[in-house]
């Protein structure tokens, strides 16, 4: 008898899937972040910390991949959420950039604030009439 080794079949919720379902669940987060406006936008802090979620949401991609294959629980369920939670992050973020994009494309241009003053006909130099050049030969 094993002292402290389970003997059934494994676990679905072992820790590389907590793993993948940790990826699942940031990808509200980083919904929320990008579009709250807790975070100042013109220093670029959300940017950052919306990149600095989507990098670490992919980094347990690989995370998750080696310890299932190093500690021998690859299930099902891990094999048809890795794959979806890959695809969840990346059409988030995609999707969010182009919303992102759209939004920045409709913002108003930005006016000058003083208007440069219009030229008139008087104030505008005359032109020097034109003589033909004559021909050398």
């Amino acid at each position: 008898m094993d002292a402290g080794w389970p003997t059934g079949p494994p676990r679905s919720v072992n820790l590389p899937n907590s793993i993948t379902l940790t990826r699942i669940f940031s990808i509200p987060l980083l919904m929320w972040i990008l579009s709250s406006s807790r975070f100042a936008s013109g220093n670029g802090e959300r940017e950052l910390l919306a990149s600095l979620v989507f990098i670490a949401a992919a980094m347990t991609d690989g995370i998750d991949g080696y310890l299932a294959r190093k500690r021998g629980q690859i299930t099902t369920m891990g094999i048809l959420l890795d794959p979806l939670a890959d695809k969840l992050l990346i059409a988030a973020a995609f999707g969010l950039y182009v919303m992102f994009m759209i939004h920045r494309a409709m913002e108003p241009a930005e006016t000058p604030t003083a208007k440069p003053a219009k030229a008139t006909a008087a104030a505008q130099p005359k032109s020097a009439p034109l003589v033909p050049a004559e021909k050398t030969e």
